[in-house]
């Protein structure tokens, strides 16, 4: 079923994708249908939609700058709805027509359908914005021009001096773990920590560390990858990066990720988490 105002979402998809040919995109559909289509049927939406290219329409989520000159752009659907549409753009054109866009925005994107996963949405490559239908969605749906909604989505580049402070600290983050290192943990956690989506002072987390450490796991060591950085629109910066775990003889992956915060003139963790404890924590 269409959300409110997903008809005329639609109705501009159509006409623009019967003036673009056929022969190169193959749908045109809302954010919500095609995330919709997923969760009922993954098998047929599969079967509809892989590896083809097409249009979808949605609302801007969020932007997140990646390496090599791409970025990632998140878009919802007019409904509500966990799942996303990850768009990844590439190259300076697609990067300046990004440049403006604003939260909450109604816009359309072409792409390529690569992947769907449950938790995490729909994921399209090689992905452009269809600028001529960007401007009559919002015109049909009633909505504000996007300037008075939000501010920019592009946050600031992170330097190379920065980004090479982070991602040394990170990596001393990860070594501390099997070093066992206290004074490390000590120095790197900010007075107050969101620590595992639970906030305590920075003594709480290096004692949690502690027992882990040396009493829990005194087998644990953990290695990780080199983080991707994003910088949010408060300063602060998210580094995600993958950890795999070993202990008791066995190994685990996850998608981990800190924040951090610039305090008295150098950065610091204000945050510590992984996806898998975040997603296990919010269901009960």
């Amino acid at each position: 079923m269409l959300q409110p105002g997903g008809a005329a979402l639609l109705l501009i998809l159509l006409i623009g994708l019967s003036a673009c040919g056929r022969d190169e995109l193959s749908f045109a559909v809302t954010a919500d249908d095609i995330l919709g289509e997923y969760r009922v049927n993954q098998v047929a939406a599969e079967a509809k939609y892989l590896d083809t290219s097409g249009k979808v329409a949605g609302r801007v989520g969020s932007l997140e700058p990646r390496d090599q000159g791409r970025a990632i752009l998140r878009l919802v659907g007019l409904g509500v709805t966990p799942e996303q549409v990850s768009c990844m753009f590439s190259g300076n054109k697609a990067m300046q027509a990004l440049a403006g866009l604003r939260a909450g925005q109604e816009v359309t994107v072409i792409g390529k359908v690569m992947s769907y996963n449950a938790k995490y949405g729909l994921r399209l490559s090689n992905c452009a914005l269809d600028l001529e239908v960007k401007s009559g969605v919002g015109q049909a749906t009633g909505a504000k021009p996007a300037q008075e909604e939000a501010p920019s989505l592009v946050p600031p580049v992170i330097g190379s001096a920065e980004r090479a402070a982070i991602s040394a600290l990170v990596e001393i983050w990860s070594r501390a773990h099997n070093e066992k290192d206290m004074e490390a943990f000590q120095s790197l956690y900010a007075p107050r920590v969101e620590f595992y989506l639970q906030t305590y002072p920075r003594a709480h987390c290096v004692g949690v560390k502690q027992e882990l450490l040396t009493v829990k796991h005194p087998d644990f060591y953990q290695e990780s990858t080199e983080p991707s950085l994003i910088i949010l629109a408060n300063g602060q910066v998210r580094a995600d990066f993958t950890k795999v775990v070993y202990q008791a003889g066995k190994s685990k992956s996850y998608q981990a990720y800190l924040i951090l915060e610039k305090q008295a003139g150098r950065w610091q963790i204000v945050k510590e988490s992984d996806l898998t404890t975040d997603g296990n924590r919010r269901k009960n």
